[in-house]
């Protein structure tokens, strides 16, 4: 699960330099900071699930 959200990120921002006229810095910043967010719960629920 953690890979695929890994992998997925790395897609996403691979593709997003690729598209960077079609993205502005905002909205990649935007995205980003929802990832981590998503990523930091998603791990913190790891910790205190075990």
């Amino acid at each position: 699960m953690l890979a695929l959200i890994t992998q997925t990120a790395i897609h996403f921002s691979e593709s997003s330099i690729e598209n960077n006229s079609h993205f502005s810095f905002l909205t990649q910043t935007k995205y980003l900071s929802l990832f981590v967010y998503f990523l930091y719960a998603s791990v913190l629920s790891k910790i205190f699930m075990s």
